[in-house]
């Protein structure tokens, strides 16, 4: 009997000593920051100041709230071409006023390479921990497209020369003038591949880092499409992107801001404040009027592959009827159409056809757009402006002759899976 009480009193000891070392190691849920967003804004020459106010916009929208609730905000900020730091943006409850604590300085453009995006990554995890993770990423775009498929980039984008000739007929004003407005995030750093990420990287870049973000908001053109979603649809539950371009001043951010910087973000509302913003944006009262915006599930993107590549396997566009399919861009030739109308277009398949339409509620749980949208490649003589009859919230490049989708777009994974 004493023996089995002894062994009884030593194997409850041995429990409570698991318990509580397990207790020691456990970390309080409640206690732990609930999402960190990063805010990366990496060279890109001539959007340096409208990275500064939309900065400005963000951090106002943070002091109108006071403060930041649940969540923290490291910022990314390439001041130059070869200088860039890494900050965190805090609230200063006595001076009512947003302050950047610098965490590290770096040199070079690591930040467009996998190592150099899983570096940054590590570096806002290990100084700003949290249950949950999101992205802000302003820069130039072109969606899925590789950079060493260009061979200018983009493919006869204007030159130089073009932008002195739109100063000149700005009256010899200068930058702050209006046609600093008139521009878009694909006006500009498009001569100096040394600055330009490929999609695939960032997707490796973040999976390194053990992170799945809860959303990437691209403020750059062109990143709301097909290819794009799909490949990151392993590092990111959400996309908030553009099927077009977006004018050089960005997001609203001082009105998108609540629905963005919580653990539980409203897609639908932060797009609605976009339109809305865009429907009355008229800088020095020129009215611009011009945006689209979408926010796509990337946890859909599997099941709109399958659907594709049936379709593949039993459609096949009619070439007479590529030129007819809504164009949602300004490169000649077409680089980005709209999906759905592909898809319509192709499919001869009735149940398939409805099967993907069924599918797209699923995919796009939002998206918006102002009647016209603007068209600042210059690529096309006259082309300034485009009404497009419909638009899904994504677009694809399968159907596209572009030399840059005859070069490369059978690299995609998205391509790869659906043919």
């Amino acid at each position: 009997m004493r023996a089995r009480l002894t062994a009884t009193l030593c194997l409850m000891a041995i429990i409570l000593t698991a318990l509580t070392a397990c207790n020691d190691d456990h970390e309080d849920v409640n206690e732990l920051n609930k999402q960190t967003i990063l805010i990366f804004m990496p060279w890109a020459g001539d959007l340096y100041s409208f990275f500064t106010e939309n900065l400005d916009s963000i951090e106002s929208a943070i002091v109108a709230n006071q403060g930041l609730k649940n969540s923290r905000v490291m910022l990314f900020l390439s001041g130059s071409a070869q200088g860039s730091e890494l900050s965190e943006i805090v609230y200063n409850a006595n001076t009512r006023k947003c302050e950047r604590n610098l965490v590290k300085s770096y040199t070079g453009a690591d930040y467009t390479t996998v190592e150099g995006i899983t570096d940054i990554l590590n570096e806002v995890k290990n100084h700003a921990k949290a249950l949950n993770y999101a992205m802000i990423i302003g820069c130039h775009g072109s969606g899925w497209t590789y950079k060493d498929a260009w061979q200018y980039y983009p493919y006869r984008s204007p030159r130089r020369n073009q932008a002195n000739s739109l100063r000149a007929q700005d009256n010899g004003t200068s930058p702050e003038g209006i046609e600093k407005w008139m521009r878009t995030r694909f006006y500009g750093a498009w001569d100096n591949a040394t600055f330009q990420t490929d999609v695939n990287v960032l997707a490796e870049g973040i999976s390194n880092a053990g992170i799945k973000m809860q959303y990437i908001l691209f403020d750059d053109c062109y990143m709301g499409n097909i290819e794009t979603a799909y490949e990151l649809r392993n590092v990111t539950n959400f996309i908030i992107a553009s099927t077009s371009e977006v004018m050089a001043f960005g997001m609203p951010y001082h009105t998108m801001w609540d629905y963005l910087c919580t653990p539980t973000p409203n897609y639908a509302s932060a797009v609605k404040e976009f339109h809305t913003f865009y429907q009355n944006y008229a800088p020095m009262g020129t009215p611009l009027h011009f945006g689209t915006l979408s926010a796509i599930d990337c946890r859909e993107m599997d099941k709109v592959a399958d659907i594709m590549k049936q379709i593949n396997m039993s459609s096949q566009l009619d070439e007479t009827l590529r030129d007819s399919i809504q164009r949602l861009d300004g490169f000649n030739p077409v680089l980005f159409y709209d999906f759905m109308d592909y898809v319509e277009h192709t499919c001869t398949d009735p149940l398939l056809l409805n099967k993907m339409k069924d599918e797209m509620s699923s995919l796009v749980k939002a998206t918006a757009s102002t009647d016209s949208l603007r068209i600042a490649l210059g690529v096309i003589d006259g082309m300034r402006y485009l009404v497009p009859n419909t638009n899904c919230g994504i677009t694809v490049s399968d159907p596209s002759t572009h030399p840059v989708a005859n070069r490369a777009h059978g690299r995609t994974s998205w391509y790869q899976a659906t043919h």
